[in-house]
């Protein structure tokens, strides 16, 4: 049986699989794509973020992205209208009365406090960051000046006391 490579079957079965090559066998292919031609418009509405990103971006294709990555980027995409959603009905609550939006009202308030509590210990963690930071000591190259590390009196007095010689004392003045 001979089929053309860029035949709307063939075009579909890339894009829907996102396999470049074509099978050889008509069996599986006949079957595949009547999986593609049933879920053609659910996997559409779905994946219609990615696929308006793709068509786009200018580097539309066939066969280059998979059905997998296509259906989590676009679930990141619908979560990510979702709670935004949200936040915005929390704020529109504050100004006006939505009846039904109430719920949504609520899980965009929550959303917004998670959001600040969470931005607030970012904060606080480059804050900390930055003030270790102030206490490192660096030279004219940029590169970091490592301070020697004293010996602990515990650790060498068991380490002298286990192989029976006494370790000499040096004093250093800081």
């Amino acid at each position: 049986m001979t089929l053309n490579e860029n035949s709307l079957n063939a075009n579909l079965y890339r894009w829907f699989y996102g396999k470049f090559n074509l099978p050889t066998n008509l069996c599986p292919f006949f079957w595949k794509l009547v999986a593609a031609w049933i879920l053609l418009i659910p996997f559409s509405l779905f994946c219609s973020p990615t696929i308006v990103m793709d068509i786009f971006s200018g580097n539309f294709t066939l066969g280059k992205e998979k059905p997998g990555d296509r259906l989590w980027i676009s679930l990141v995409i619908w979560i990510g209208l979702f709670l935004a959603t949200c936040m915005g009905l929390a704020i529109a609550l504050f100004f006006t009365e939505l009846g039904g939006f109430t719920d949504l009202g609520r899980t965009g308030i929550m959303l917004w406090v998670i959001g600040l509590i969470f931005g607030t210990l970012c904060l606080c963690n480059y804050g900390y960051d930055k003030y270790q930071d102030s206490k490192k000591k660096y030279d004219e190259y940029g590169r970091r000046i490592y301070e020697e590390k004293t010996d602990n009196i515990l650790i060498g007095f068991i380490k002298a006391k286990y192989n029976e010689w006494c370790p000499v004392i040096t004093w250093v003045k800081k």
